[in-house]
């Protein structure tokens, strides 16, 4: 078949070396041996086939050396991905010194054990390359310096895997070149927890048209957030996050009408929250807090229908939208601003609301009876506000709390005794700041959330059944539930041989004495803390205090980020 010009015998059982006789077929143009079971050399008669356009040997078992300049003279090549079970094998590239007559576009050398003989170098032959548009030299365990130069002469570059080397690449500084904007497919860009600094340059993100996915966290990058002057773009994924971007979020932001997560949170940015962002209405996550954001809080932002994590939060907001409508919205997170009005005519949502913060803020009225609509509720912070009359029962009615904070408000008349009954769960928030890690391949991760201050201020806490109330001067009803359950044995003290009895009677006299003057000191307490209130309001925070270190203590190894937790 010496016409041939295609032979695919990929996802077979391949074992053996295959015969030499396919070095006649001299036009062939497409090689494709992947997921065999290919052991020995690199197949030698792939030498002679200098038309060959496309070469696959992906996932096979092939060990030994191959030199790459083997290949130096098929001019036509464009793709070449070796990949190899074994770990026999090496790849090397740089002994001798050789010019290739290929462009490559596609090139995959993975665990090839590359260039181990010469210094575990980065290939110099892709100094000629500059059609690249996928890269992937990943597990080879490469030193030396992350190739910029690679960027720079490819400017169609898609992909680009450099995963499990040891490549210097930790301390990126300066600014973000702007040349990257001429990589104007570029569909994913990673540059966080780097020493960037300046500003972004507009190019990136006026000129990669097809950029879906830009990381920039973690950086000390400043100035604009937005370009005034973008247009719509395919960006989906924008993290701007825990940087030192200032000045207002522009208008322009509804030109991103793909936006599905934004985090532009932990920033210097003041102004107005655009009301354009509401024509994002793709949007799933929206992370905007600890800014200087102020004024209303747009209503348009309150139509996103696909919206699940809205978070606002340590910013000076004073107003708020007529409606919440959010019928989609899992996360809320208010708190810290200056927000007021009540919550009666506030909210419009269904019951997929899992967590709701509005702790310190202006809020006043009363609670609502309809809140207890929101069956899967398991944070509820009221916290810090101005909300008055009685704790309405229909609390009660929700039997997924986690966390309930009514603390230091205006309640007046009886704690319900159906709270005591809550079948609170352990925890697994902390005060609500989001870490997400998001990817496009995977989508959110919405379930990666993690609380600071557990418990702080709280009128119910859960404490291996402790329940207390704070900082609601006019409320009454039972601050402690005793335990349930079996009294637990008295420790028993064992003597060595030759103690005495006395000094087990010693013992147990220090024990006696010991729960005397402890009663003591609670009946005095107790004495002075009725009779003083301010007193008493100092003592309930103490305890509170003591409590929250306890909780964090016991609850610090379920912090966790994603794939890993941290102690």
């Amino acid at each position: 078949m010496k016409n041939l010009e295609k032979l695919d015998l990929s996802s077979n059982r391949f074992s053996d070396n295959l015969p030499q006789c396919l070095s006649n077929l001299s036009k062939l143009r497409v090689l494709d041996l992947t997921n065999n079971m290919l052991s020995g050399n690199f197949p030698s008669f792939i030498v002679n086939l200098t038309s060959l356009e496309y070469i696959s040997l992906h996932e096979n078992d092939i060990e030994g050396t191959f030199l790459l300049r083997t290949l130096a003279n098929h001019s036509k090549l464009e793709v070449l991905h070796l990949l190899s079970r074994s770990s026999m094998l090496q790849v090397e590239t740089e002994n001798p010194q050789w010019h290739p007559t290929f462009r490559l576009k596609s090139l995959i050398l993975q665990r090839c054990n590359l260039n181990m003989k010469s210094g575990r170098t980065i290939p110099t032959f892709l100094l000629f390359q500059n059609n690249l548009k996928y890269v992937d030299l990943s597990h080879n365990n490469m030193v030396g310096t992350f190739p910029s130069w690679l960027m720079q002469n490819n400017y169609g570059l898609k992909v680009f895997i450099l995963r499990n080397n040891s490549l210097v690449v930790n301390s990126f500084e300066g600014n973000i070149p702007s040349s990257i904007g001429e990589m104007r497919q570029l569909m994913s860009l990673d540059l966080s927890n780097n020493r960037f600094i300046g500003e972004i340059a507009e190019q990136l993100i006026t000129n990669c048209t097809y950029l879906q996915y830009l990381r920039l966290s973690n950086n000390f990058l400043q100035g604009q957030i937005i370009p005034k002057s973008l247009t719509q773009t395919w960006l989906e994924y924008l993290y701007l996050n825990n940087n030192n971007f200032s000045g207002k979020v522009e208008e322009a932001v509804g030109n991103i009408t793909s936006l599905t997560v934004m985090d532009i949170s932990n920033n210097s940015i003041s102004g107005q929250i655009p009301s354009s962002i509401g024509r994002c209405s793709f949007l799933k996550v929206l992370l905007m807090a600890e800014n200087q954001l102020e004024g209303q809080i747009p209503s348009g932002l309150f139509n996103l229908q696909y919206l699940e994590i809205l978070d606002l939060s340590h910013n000076k907001l004073s107003r708020s939208g007529p409606n919440l409508n959010l019928t989609s919205l899992r996360f809320l997170h208010l708190q810290n601003n200056g927000l007021s009005s009540s919550i009666t005519y506030m909210f419009s949502m269904t019951s997929k609301l899992e967590v709701l913060d509005l702790r310190d803020n202006k809020f006043s009225g009363h609670i609502p009876t309809w809140i207890s609509k929101f069956s899967k509720l398991a944070v509820l912070l009221l916290g810090g506000n101005n909300f008055r009359g009685h704790i309405p029962i229909k609390l009660c009615e929700i039997k997924t709390y986690s966390m309930l904070d009514l603390s230091h408000n205006k309640f007046n008349g009886s704690i319900p005794s159906c709270i005591a009954n809550l079948p609170f769960q352990v925890p697994e928030y902390v005060d609500y700041h989001p870490r997400f890690e998001i990817f496009p391949s995977r989508g959110p991760l919405y379930d990666a959330v993690t609380f600071e201050d557990i418990y702080s201020n709280a009128i119910m806490k859960l404490n291996e059944d402790f329940l207390q109330t704070i900082g609601n001067p006019n409320i009454c009803g039972p601050l402690l539930r005793s335990y349930m359950g079996n009294t637990p044995p008295s420790p028993v003290l064992q003597s060595d041989e030759g103690e005495s009895k006395e000094g087990a009677i010693d013992v147990m006299a220090f024990y006696w004495s010991f729960a005397g003057a402890y009663v003591s000191i609670l009946l005095g307490l107790a004495v002075v803390l009725c009779i003083n209130v301010h007193w008493r309001l100092t003592w309930f925070r103490l305890v509170d205090r003591l409590l929250l270190y306890i909780n964090v203590q016991q609850h610090m190894a379920w912090f966790c980020l994603v794939d890993r937790c941290i102690p």
